[in-house]
């Protein structure tokens, strides 16, 4: 099977005087990079696969840039690029790697042979990590960075991409495990997680040809267990799903790599600045978009009776209440309009949804599932609204619970934490906060000194720095557990340590101590972490 389907630049450097390395430059992201860093005054040795092929010819005509021959796989081609980059720098400082090299196949992983597998490996893995351990000493003397060109995929898997998708979760340990270990040295180790833009590595997705290749090499008993009508269906996969979500603007992945490379405290991870939306949803097998805003109710029964029609005589099985809106500043800052708009969403919403499709749950024997938040447990300054609707949920959550037993309906509360989602997007804004502030009373405000106003706006934003995680995997796996377990929890919790302390210690503590240490973690420790280095990049 040809799997050699990548761009064909495979690597990029830089120096501090504008002098820059990339792999996998031949077209497609590689190519766009060398030439706009070759724009701003870099200098970039573009490490090519085929330094002879059209791309590569294109950039060694443009100014700043120096192709070189470099197939990731090949020691003694790694060597030659080392030597002809430490050649040319001279006296000057090698800046940053762009490791861009990346192949992939489609398939079940049933369906690839061993050699198609260890191939792609040998690419995205082994190729990056040879590049990386090659040009690592150059970039500690000039304590630069590495970036590494990953995806979200090496994050959740896939099928037909298993391969792919074990190597770029063998990308993502690789660079959390070279930060780890290099830490004190200088080095800025960042992965750069770019989602499903068309370049040459997605051009063949779903080629039928290629898959059936490896295919046709297994065992009798391998093929048998795939008739032709489910090989078809599986071929579908990739195309479709590609087809609905691939973006074409290669600037929406160059913009952040620039800005990795050019940022004084540059992050750890850039991801894709687009998420899938209802438009992308909606093309998906199996998925049906409905308009509903949970407040108003002529929208809860337009969606009730749309999902009633469509499932004729099947059942529902469950209900995921999911809706939820916050806002920033101390309870006293805030208008009621503000506060209420936070209920009518957070509580009164997901009870109007909940009320409506009970009956439809009693019926199937079914679940309601409602995402809640440790904020159900205790309470926190600057986000009071919001705690006191997730204290309200919990409270509903347990009373249909108690109410309904004996009916067959499970009430389930999700309680993830500090998740990077839409919401915590504004964290902090001061505008936001500001809105409110400017309606109070002249009375409210002449307790709060202009200091305390702005260290009180800052601390949510510097709270989420610390804490804020960005696997949604982790609170989709627990979703899936309470829909799919045949005798699910009545919570489950984050499962990451934070969320666990948030869940259990401060309903164990005396309410006297849970508000002295409550209110310590809340305005000390952010500040003593920011400034030890904590969190997210430092403002600029």
């Amino acid at each position: 099977m040809d799997i050699m389907r990548d761009v064909e630049v495979e690597e990029a450097f830089v120096s501090v005087k504008r002098e820059l390395g990339s792999r996998g430059c031949g077209n497609g992201i590689g190519f766009a990079l060398a030439k706009r860093l070759s724009t701003e005054g870099f200098l970039v040795f573009a490490g090519c696969r085929d330094s002879k092929c059209k791309g590569a010819k294109e950039l060694s005509r443009l100014k700043n840039i120096r192709v070189l021959q470099m197939d990731v796989s090949r020691d003694e081609e790694v060597e030659d690029a080392f030597a002809t980059i430490d050649r040319e720098l001279g006296l000057n400082a090698l800046w940053s790697v762009v490791a861009n090299a990346g192949v992939r196949t489609d398939g079940l992983l049933e369906w690839h042979t061993m050699d198609s597998i260890v191939k792609i490996f040998n690419v995205n893995v082994f190729g990056t990590l040879r590049v990386i351990k090659k040009f690592l000493p150059m970039l500690k003397r000039s304590k630069g960075r590495v970036i590494v060109m990953n995806s979200p995929l090496g994050h959740v898997t896939i099928p037909m991409e298993v391969p792919y998708c074990m190597t770029k979760h063998a990308l993502v340990s690789m660079v959390d495990g070279f930060r780890r270990e290099c830490q004190g040295k200088g080095v800025d180790f960042i992965n750069m997680e770019p989602s499903a833009y068309k370049t040459q590595i997605t051009a063949n997705f779903g080629d039928p040809d290629l898959v059936e290749q490896d295919l046709l090499r297994q065992p009798p008993d391998v093929r048998a267990d795939y008739s032709t009508e489910a090989v078809q269906r599986w071929l579908q996969f990739p195309k479709i799903l590609f087809d609905i979500i691939n973006r074409d603007n290669l600037d929406e992945v160059v913009d952040p790599i620039v800005l990795a490379i050019r940022e004084a405290d540059p992050d750890t991870c850039y991801v894709s600045p687009w998420r899938l939306g209802a438009k992308e949803l909606s093309q998906l097998k199996n998925i049906r978009v409905l308009q509903l805003d949970v407040t108003r109710d002529e929208e809860v029964e337009e969606a009730f009776s749309i999902v009633k029609r469509e499932l004729g005589s099947r059942v529902l099985w469950s209900v995921v209440a999911n809706a939820g809106v916050r806002n920033d500043g101390l309870l006293e800052w805030m208008t009621m309009d503000s506060i209420i708009k936070v209920f009518n969403v957070n509580v009164f919403g997901t009870l109007r949804v909940t009320k409506k499709f009970l009956p439809m749950l009693k019926k199937s024997k079914g679940r309601m599932i409602v995402i809640s938040s440790p904020f159900g447990h205790f309470t926190m300054p600057l986000g009071v609204a919001y705690c006191m609707t997730k204290h309200a949920l919990v409270s509903m959550v347990d009373g249909l619970r108690r109410e309904c037993r004996g009916k067959g309906v499970d009430f389930i509360n999700i309680e993830p934490a500090a998740y990077k989602t839409r919401m915590t997007a504004n964290l902090g804004d001061p505008g936001l906060v500001q809105q409110d502030w400017q309606q109070q009373s002249a009375e409210v405000t002449a307790h709060y000194s202009k200091a305390e106003i702005r260290r009180w706006s800052r601390l949510p934003r510097l709270i989420y720095d610390i804490i804020e995680r960005e696997n949604l995997e982790e609170v989709v796996d627990q979703i899936m557990l309470a829909i799919r377990e045949t005798d699910p929890k009545t919570c489950y919790i984050s499962p990451w340590l934070f969320g666990n302390f948030m869940s259990h210690v401060p309903r164990i503590l005396p309410t006297e101590l849970a508000d002295l240490a409550i209110g310590t973690i809340v305005t000390r420790v952010p500040f003593v972490l920011r400034l030890a280095g904590y969190g997210a990049k430092k403002s600029k």
